[in-house]
């Protein structure tokens, strides 16, 4: 099964947005670069324990409301499809053997593609 991209997770306050919905492994994957955390334009004058404090509590709400598990990766663990297979084997999700059930790109994905 093909994951879910850009998932709504209602909120009290709105909608969370979720990177990857893995449905058969139960999962949710946030994939974050580390401008998330150091860019200036990303971070718009919040410091890092405010940035950590509304993710951690976002992420709080969505395996509060939904039961499945959030995984992080970051960019080093997508720059080809084996280290996002390693990734989630480390985190145990079992991956399709066939070709046609792989959801990994056959190339690296370019921010915005």
């Amino acid at each position: 099964m093909q994951p879910g991209l850009q998932v709504k997770v209602p909120a009290g306050t709105g909608t969370y947005w979720m990177d990857l919905e893995l449905v058969e492994a139960d999962a949710f994957l946030e994939c974050d670069g580390d401008g998330k955390y150091t860019d200036p334009a990303l971070t718009a004058g919040r410091p890092l324990s405010g940035i950590l404090l509304a993710e951690k509590e976002r992420e709080d709400w969505v395996r509060g409301v939904t039961g499945r598990r959030v995984l992080r990766c970051a960019s080093r663990d997508v720059v080809t499809p084996d280290a996002l297979a390693d990734r989630l084997r480390a985190f145990r999700i079992t991956l399709p053997t066939s070709r046609e059930r792989l959801f990994l790109p056959r190339r690296p994905l370019l921010a915005g593609q």
